[in-house]
């Protein structure tokens, strides 16, 4: 396989930007063909990347970071109460 030719650097994304990259590659691009083989896939998957990165669009988070944490928060405080 080839490098990604990126217009933006990888390092500053967070664990969950990458995944969501990701997924949004596999929603788009696997899931909805078949392929017949490893190299069909690989050809299809390095087109939605050129494609992508012809018109990159940073990575919006949508919910703000005080939402984030009271959720993390919610969370926290049901697992931590699970074993009662």
């Amino acid at each position: 396989m080839q490098a990604l030719d990126r217009t933006q650097p990888l390092l500053p994304m967070t664990p969950g930007q990458v995944e969501r990259f990701f997924a949004k590659t596999i929603e788009k691009q696997i899931r909805r063909k078949v392929f017949r083989s490893v190299a069909a896939l690989e050809k299809a998957i390095m087109k939605f990347l050129a494609d992508h990165n012809e018109n990159p669009r940073p990575f919006v988070w949508t919910a703000s970071a005080d939402l984030i944490l009271d959720k993390v928060k919610r969370v926290c405080e049901r697992i931590s109460h699970s074993g009662d």
